[in-house]
């Protein structure tokens, strides 16, 4: 999966305007075509004067058969704008006339009389759409640059593969896919000859789950009739077994839109041997009727393992006291901890200042500005924008790499401060989900401190936030910085790395041969007078305040796979420990997080004794 990143640079989105869905009047066999079927979407342009071609791509079996009647154009407020036609074609060419590269539409093109608002076409010659798909689009000059007609393309949230193509005669000078980048148009399209009663269904195309407990898969239906989804019937195969269900959608009832969808969970039976299971899934009927349409049935493999590693994404952000930006990647990394407590993971990289106990050379990523940040030392994102460029976009990205990019395996780790409070002894168990005859993986242990604070000019925090003149921001962790003055004093600075075994050389490499769903253990100490900073100060303020970080890491690309962290525990201030396990055959046994471990793990265990009976146990 790739990940990318929108950056506005001189091209530029407004919320000029707001959209609505279209009042268009349709007859049975019609329904309306669109991406934008939330009802709403903002304005994007260059900001230049210049002529666009836009487009939208219409292909799949569901539409084979299906004829474009009128293409329904938005220009909210829009103004200025001459030499306004709508098109259908094949392909997406251009052509050099009078020495400019020119849309040329191979199927037909009509040309309309521009009104500002919302500009419903008929079109003369009716196409209907065969098994090459078609482009359906529209072309406008822009003839005068105001604020609005800087951002003449509605566009809306979606991201759909051929949802927005666009040329224009100075910034995009070859036709480009920018849906990535933006989103998708909020156009629409009437079709006629559609079914009255139809719908689709996809499911992902692979499925991991664990065995030995009960999962689900979550599938997708779209409607594809003109009255919409109220009810439908569908069966699954699995493992051998059909099961038919019914569904009544009741008041979340499908709207008569193409595409408009909804997500159930199909629940799939225990399995008890791991291995690929193949999955098919059908729509039999909608609203009674039976379903005929040809995406009603979808497969998919269904891969059970022993062991389904939790994917913990790790943030990496890079900052300093000086920096006037940062505070948006101390924010990030407060609210990350206070709405993620057990997953989120942050390290947090300080430069010059009083934190600060690595050169920028010797950052595990490339960092040319402040503050910066990479998720799993992979994807690049701003330590509060995430992949965006505007609001609170670091929740969605680390989301999207938890859930999307599979890890190989599972890590735990716990960790003690030695009875002398001088060391941090550290022990980690991987357990990965398949066999590996050439594995290539390590474990850096990674030393967090929270907390640290301190006094002078240097522990200040450059804040260009004072007053609100970045703007506005509602999470209640960043108020300090918009009522603050331009250095903030009296911070409490958490996540900061202050010891990596990355630096020593002393990172933990695996086994080349792995065996699945088995837990390999390993260890690493600390030596708490080393976790200095590089202006010589030692930075444990308080051994109270430290946690440790675990980062499983492929060495083939360098990134993190997995990772896990934990508290160090301060044994000394933990009363009634002891060093005899119980010989209780029944007992439960849980680390300092409220994970449960099959047996006593070296360091601390919390045991639960089948008379109900809790004992604290240490195991060196």
């Amino acid at each position: 999966m790739k990940i990318l990143r929108t950056f506005a640079l001189s091209l530029v989105m407004s919320l000029c305007g707001i959209m609505t869905a279209n009042a268009t009047e349709l007859s049975d066999g019609e329904i309306i075509y669109s991406y934008n079927n939330t009802g709403s979407s903002v304005y994007y342009g260059t900001g230049k004067k210049e002529n666009y071609d836009v487009a939208i791509h219409l292909t799949g079996a569901d539409l084979v058969g299906t004829t474009v009647t009128k293409v329904i154009l938005p220009f909210e407020g829009i103004a200025s704008v001459s030499n306004v036609k709508v098109w259908l074609s094949k392909e997406l060419t251009l052509e050099t006339i009078d020495g400019k590269k020119t849309n040329v539409p191979d199927i037909q093109t009509q040309d309309v009389d521009f009104t500002t608002g919302t500009i419903e076409v008929t079109l003369s010659t009716p196409y209907t759409i065969d098994a090459d798909g078609v482009y359906v689009g529209y072309s406008f000059n822009i003839d005068e640059l105001n604020d609005y007609s800087a951002f003449p393309v509605a566009v809306c949230s979606a991201t759909d593969e051929g949802g927005f193509y666009i040329h224009s005669s100075r910034t995009y000078r070859s036709w480009m896919s920018i849906v990535s980048q933006i989103g998708d148009l909020a156009m629409e399209v009437v079709l006629d000859n559609v079914p009255s009663d139809a719908a689709g269904v996809t499911v992902p195309e692979s499925i991991d789950v664990q065995g030995n407990r009960d999962n689900t898969v979550e599938m997708t239906v779209l409607n594809h009739g003109y009255n919409g989804v109220s009810s439908f019937e569908y069966t699954y195969t699995v493992g051998g077994t059909t099961t038919t269900n019914t569904v009544d959608l009741g008041d979340n009832a499908l709207a008569a839109r193409y595409n408009v969808s909804t997500t159930v969970n199909i629940p799939l039976p225990e399995f008890s041997v791991s291995g690929a299971y193949p999955l098919n899934v059908k729509i039999t009927k909608v609203n009674g009727t039976d379903n005929t349409d040809p995406t009603a049935e979808a497969t998919a493999t269904v891969n059970v393992f022993d062991v389904l590693p939790t994917h913990r994404a790790v943030l990496e952000e890079y900052t300093g006291t000086w920096c006037g930006n940062c505070p948006r990647g101390f924010v990030a990394l407060e609210v990350m901890n206070r709405l993620y407590p057990d997953d989120f993971i942050a390290i947090s990289y300080h430069n010059s200042d009083p934190m600060e106990i690595m050169a920028i050379s010797l950052y595990p990523n490339d960092v040319s500005g402040f503050p910066a940040g990479y998720l799993d030392r992979a994807y690049e994102a701003d330590p509060y924008y995430g992949f965006t460029n505007s609001g609170f976009g670091i929740e969605t990205a680390w989301k999207e790499v938890c859930e999307q990019i599979a890890a190989p395996a599972d890590i735990d780790v716990t960790a003690t401060l030695s009875d002398d409070a001088k060391y941090v002894n550290i022990d980690a168990s991987t357990i990965f989900a398949a066999d590996y005859t050439a594995a290539d993986y390590k474990i850096e242990f990674v030393l967090l401190a929270d907390s640290l604070q301190g006094t002078g000019n240097s522990w200040m925090q450059s804040n260009y936030y004072a007053g609100g003149s970045l703007g506005t921001f509602s999470e209640p962790e960043f108020q300090q910085f918009m009522t603050g003055s331009a250095y903030v004093s009296g911070l409490k600075y958490n996540d900061v790395i202050i010891a990596t075994t990355r630096l020593t050389n002393e990172d933990v490499a695996l086994p080349s041969t792995i065996t699945a769903a088995t837990y390999m253990d390993t260890s690493y100490t600390f030596d708490l007078s080393t976790a200095i900073s590089t202006s010589g100060e030692n930075l444990v303020q308080d051994v109270n305040n430290l946690r440790v970080v675990a980062l499983l890491i492929d060495n083939a690309t360098g990134a993190i796979a997995n990772a896990n962290k934990a508290k160090v525990i301060n044994t000394t201030g933990i009363k009634g420990i002891t060093t005899t396990s119980p010989a209780d055959g029944n007992a439960e046994f849980y680390d300092v997080n409220g994970r449960r471990h099959s047996s006593a793990f070296k360091g601390l265990n919390i045991i639960k004794t089948s008379n109900g009976k809790v004992i604290k146990f240490m195991r060196k």
